[in-house]
């Protein structure tokens, strides 16, 4: 027993140090600070109120955000209609809602979520609001607005998050303009990704845009539902063009991303599904790109490369109504990927030796 708690003790210090080092060895612009007091509050009626949640354990090696509703019952194209819902899994294939899970939504509340773990928090975002999960008590808060500093966007839309070097939360999402930017002598729109940097002391509630665009895309086709993850040597963005996935890439967080040049037609990814979340899982070395299908099905493709084109066949399904408890008329859609560790980070797979050691 003592050697194992002495090997407990040293793998908490590498997860430290890995942490604190080899994960986050790279280099990030500095963050360009604005007035805190000009940031202005989450635009939102809905009424996120929650009933007191009590103790329930998650204890899922990973989880996965997605939205719901019943097309036979309710208007699905409205996301007023969208609840969110939080599930979890051992193995990324096999899924169930957490225990005590309250869906909720109204508003935009309800869509297009994201889920990430820093430390002993659990936060579930989604536009302009975040509801945050103490992994000590077991306990859900009810969601809370999110501020959000950006002068090109009001507020913001399709949340994926990711923690930086210095442990801060870093929201990307799609720049909300009334009305859209459109450029000049064209009929054709502006699809432009931004990303901000969680400020001190406000656990996840308000943030500070990074100057410049980190993706800007001009066509007639909407782009949408950035989604960010690192693959152990570059930072990768998904983003959403329909049922399809394009796959983006750069070598700092906050920097300006490409297309990945070994994919088809500018970083085409998949035919597959849309609102795509990506995860690189760094002991079989391989990707798990997730999407949602026409059907309101979510599927998963695992790959080793991001340099050739997944074909339908290449998804299996891994979540729909009825498996994860909804009823099969549901539609279950726009993943968000996390893994349930308190590090979030590229060296963080530790789920790999802790049976190991612990056992």
């Amino acid at each position: 027993m003592k050697q194992r708690l002495l090997a407990v003790g040293i793998l908490i210090l590498m997860a430290s140090s890995m942490a604190g080092l080899t994960a986050y060895a790279f280099s990030n612009p500095p963050v360009h600070t604005v007035a805190i007091a000009s940031m202005a509050p989450a635009t939102s009626t809905a009424d996120p109120t929650l009933s007191p949640t009590p103790h329930h354990p998650i204890t899922g090696t990973y989880l996965l955000s997605f939205h719901a509703c019943n097309p036979e019952t309710t208007d699905c194209a409205d996301p007023r209609h969208h609840q969110t819902y939080l599930a979890q899994s051992n193995d990324g294939a096999h899924w169930t809602l957490v225990p005590g899970w309250t869906p909720y939504g109204g508003e935009t509340v309800g869509s297009v979520p994201d889920v990430i773990r820093r430390g002993d928090t659990i936060y579930v975002y989604t536009p302009n609001y975040v509801r945050r999960y103490r992994v000590a008590s077991g306990v859900w808060e009810d969601p809370v607005p999110v501020y959000l500093s950006d002068p090109d966007s009001e507020g913001y839309v399709d949340p994926s998050l990711f923690v930086d070097a210095q442990g801060r939360l870093v929201l990307f999402y799609l720049v909300n303009e009334p009305g859209k930017k459109k450029p000049e002598e064209t009929d054709q729109e502006t699809w432009r990704v931004h990303s901000a940097v969680e400020v001190p002391g406000s656990d996840g509630t308000q943030f500070v845009a990074e100057a410049g665009d980190r993706v800007q895309i001009v066509g007639e086709e909407m782009t949408t539902d950035p989604d960010i993850f690192y693959d152990g040597t570059r930072y990768v963005l998904y983003l959403s063009r329909g049922l399809n996935i394009l796959a983006f890439s750069s070598d700092t967080l906050h920097g300006t991303y490409t297309p990945i040049s070994q994919l088809p037609e500018n970083g085409h990814l998949t035919a597959a599904g849309g609102v795509g979340s990506g995860y690189y899982h760094q002991a079989t070395s391989q990707y798990w790109t997730y999407v949602h299908d026409s059907q309101g099905n979510i599927l998963r493709a695992t790959h080793t490369t991001l340099d050739h084109f997944l074909g339908t066949g290449e998804f299996t399904r891994v979540i729909d109504g009825a498996s994860i408890g909804l009823g099969s008329s549901y539609h279950v859609e726009s993943p968000g990927f996390a893994v349930n560790l308190p590090y979030p980070t590229p060296a963080a797979d530790l789920h790999v030796f802790l049976p190991w050691i612990l056992r």
